[in-house]
């Protein structure tokens, strides 16, 4: 299954509902691979361990 979530305007929580979606998915056991293509990061930022920054460029 792929989910993409995408809009145009600025500010309306993609990152926010993409974290918790995927904190959702995982907690019934699915795999699950978080994409950050957001100059912002903020979902990679979100996700972050220790430093360590996880994103596709």
């Amino acid at each position: 299954m792929i989910i993409s979530v995408f809009n145009f305007k600025g500010g309306v929580g993609k990152s926010t509902n993409v974290a918790n979606l995927g904190a959702a998915l995982a907690n019934q056991k699915r795999k699950v691979l978080e994409i950050d293509l957001d100059a912002q990061r903020t979902l990679s930022f979100s996700l972050a361990t220790e430093g360590n920054l996880p994103s596709v460029i």
